[in-house]
């Protein structure tokens, strides 16, 4: 009997992830705290972190503090929500999350995203351990379900014991990828006036189920959203995780549901259009004028 393949690591040598060069550490049990560099790729049109980069960040360092808590079980993103409170205008940004709550089947945690201005990703980290950190730049909060390891392939390269102190570095083996995050992803824009989106399940976006990565859930409708918003970008974000991708490509259905001089908010769902335009996420996009 020939044996069982080794699972595919996650995140793979080249993947979205890899290219935001994440830097994690466990402060304490049930804080976890990720800092990240600010490069053009990633900012918006005002020139500040983008609501979809943040909820990657957040989504990533919160994900930390469920599975920790959520063992010995592995833990799904099943809500999001983002608000952004302030520009983030320095060289990296980092977010500290904590446990709210640890349930038989949903673990929350909330985050804070402080402005890390000149420092580096480590500096960073150091600040919030110091309480020195930058200014406030967002506030989330995340839901988690509890479901079997065996649904992920990186159960693998998990180990929630002895966790506190532990920093690691997910980052690219090559030069890291600086385009524009849409571009990076491969978006591709299908009818901007009806904010239509199509994004492939490919390897470089794909999450540990292999499907794609909640936070890339968050760059599409991003974007989907400031497309039939002009003059305005994404400030709020909440997002309601309802399926895996099966096929893909995932696709945008876009709806403007309030729009003044003050803003706009949009409902985006993201579909599997290779499924029967399965629902894999309902999102509420809030923009804001640009200044």
């Amino acid at each position: 009997m020939s044996e069982a393949p080794e699972p595919a690591p996650y995140p793979p040598a080249v993947h979205v992830l890899r290219d935001l060069d994440l830097t994690t550490e466990h402060l304490a049990v049930g804080h976890t705290v990720t800092a990240a560099p600010i490069n053009d790729g990633v900012r918006d049109s005002t020139g500040s972190a983008s609501i979809g980069f943040l909820a990657t960040l957040t989504d990533v360092s919160s994900a930390m503090v469920a599975l920790a808590a959520g063992q010995p079980k592995w833990t799904a993103t099943v809500a999001l929500s983002i608000t952004a409170t302030g520009v983030v205008p320095g060289a990296s940004v980092v977010a500290s999350s904590r446990l709210v709550r640890a349930g038989s089947n949903i673990v929350v945690v909330a985050v804070t995203v402080h402005d890390g201005g000149t420092l580096d990703a480590d500096a960073a980290i150091d600040s919030v351990r110091d309480d020195t950190c930058g200014p406030l730049v967002a506030r989330g909060l995340l839901s988690f379900a509890r479901i079997p390891r065996s649904a992920s392939q990186a159960t693998a390269s998990f180990d929630g014991d002895d966790l506190v102190g532990r920093r690691s570095r997910m980052t690219a083996e090559g030069p890291l990828d600086t385009r524009p995050l849409a571009e990076r992803i491969g978006l591709e824009v299908v009818d901007p006036d009806r904010g239509e989106v199509r994004l492939a399940r490919s390897d470089y976006v794909r999450n540990s189920f292999g499907a794609i990565n909640g936070g890339v859930h968050g760059m599409v409708v991003q974007h989907a959203a400031e497309l039939v918003s002009p003059g305005f970008v994404a400030t709020d974000l909440q997002i309601q995780y309802l399926a895996q991708a099966r096929t893909g490509p995932a696709a945008t259905s876009t709806t403007v549901v309030r729009r003044s001089p003050h803003g706009t908010v949009c409902e985006v769902a993201l579909l599997d259009a290779g499924a029967d335009n399965m629902v894999l996420s309902l999102a509420t996009v809030g923009c804001s004028p640009i200044r």
